[in-house]
């Protein structure tokens, strides 16, 4: 959101959606890594959600917190990830937690 823009409902349009959402590999891992992990607010993914979030994760290596995934930063250089821990099928995840 820019300054300009409203700050979302502090209470859900609608109470009973899900509040925590994640992507959860389902391969054998000796770590999975994640550049950016993008969350969007429509179903045409043109309204970017951006704050009021917090990170969730299964676990990570460390210097590789769930964070980096969320820094808005990619390039091919980029160094900042988030780097799981080994983890088997469906062990390692990585998501937000809507605060708004």
């Amino acid at each position: 959101l820019s300054v300009d823009e409203p700050l979302p409902p502090l209470h859900p349009v609608n109470p009973r959606a899900s509040k925590r959402w994640r992507v959860v590999s389902v391969q054998d891992l000796g770590g999975w890594m994640v550049h950016e992990l993008v969350f969007y607010l429509d179903g045409n993914c043109s309204q970017r959600a951006r704050r009021h979030l917090r990170p969730l994760e299964s676990g990570h290596r460390r210097g590789f917190s769930a964070s980096n995934a969320f820094d808005q930063w990619v390039s091919a250089t980029d160094e900042y990830f988030w780097y799981s821990q080994e983890a088997g099928p469906g062990e390692a995840w990585l998501g937000s937690e809507f605060l708004r």
